[in-house]
């Protein structure tokens, strides 16, 4: 199953609380090609958490229109909408939203467990995913027992586990150390290549945004800027990506390999 293509024309939100109005987005329109990766930078505040959320469905736009493919996502029901999420969505935040009282295994095949897959098959399906990961040693778990590395990883093999067609990722790495954030970093991207998934990332980071094919600069709720990302070397060493992960020690996180500019 290929990516997903995303179509957004001219999206306004616009925030209400009691008399006063703040307008979050100011008339956004951008394409991105199905298994394309792009990033979304701007600092606090500039609304690219908002166009995150309005892409995803999170939230409804005040005007505007987006389509995921072929699916008018602004004119979807929020049950409709969920359906939608849980069967060609995947989510990554910085904050990981971990259920803290659910092990690793039940974590990581929750997804699996509200498309109403049968126990075996999701666990089974969870657990080789988190052993790809290298997180095959820690299934019975709990998250507080993980490191902040680890628990991203979980929720990386939550957000792929349904085999999405986009994912969407708010500020992945933002709460992790540089060496910690460079390895996320890799086995995300090698994890969406591989799967040839769409994914779209919100950062404050130039570093990492420099990793996309894309990078979309937003500032006062406008687009400001879209300039092409520059492609990691490692791109060239397509079949050591896909290796990566599997080689991926269990006890200990991965090794910072990170994107690189081309050429570095």
């Amino acid at each position: 199953m290929s990516g997903l293509s995303i179509h957004a024309e001219d999206l306004v939100k616009i925030y209400r609380a009691r008399r006063v109005r703040s307008r979050a987005l100011l008339g956004v329109s951008l394409d991105v090609d199905a298994g394309e990766f792009v990033s979304v930078v701007g600092t606090s505040g500039s609304g690219k958490s908002t166009l995150l959320n309005l892409l995803a469905g999170l939230e409804p736009p005040t005007s505007g229109r987006i389509y995921l493919g072929s699916e008018p996502v602004h004119r979807m029901s929020e049950d409709r909408l969920a359906a939608f999420r849980l069967r060609h969505a995947g989510f990554i935040f910085q904050n990981f939203n971990l259920f803290p009282d659910l092990t690793v295994l039940e974590n990581a095949a929750f997804p699996l467990m509200l498309q109403g897959k049968p126990p075996a098959a999701r666990n089974r399906a969870a657990a080789a995913l988190l052993a790809r990961l290298g997180l095959g040693a820690y299934l019975s778990h709990l998250p507080a027992e993980l490191s902040g590395g680890q628990q991203q990883r979980v929720a990386i093999a939550r957000a792929l586990v349904g085999a999405p067609q986009i994912v969407f990722a708010d500020e992945p790495t933002g709460n992790l150390d540089s060496a910690t954030a460079d390895s996320v970093m890799q086995i995300l991207l090698s994890e969406v290549q591989e799967r040839a998934m769409t994914l779209l990332m919100v950062t404050h980071d130039a570093g990492r945004a420099a990793c996309a094919d894309r990078i979309f600069t937003i500032r006062d709720g406008r687009i400001e800027n879209i300039e092409r990302g520059t492609k990691r070397t490692d791109e060239k060493k397509k079949d050591g990506l896909a290796s990566f992960s599997a080689d991926l020690p269990e006890h200990a996180d991965a090794a910072a390999i990170g994107c690189r500019r081309s050429g570095s």
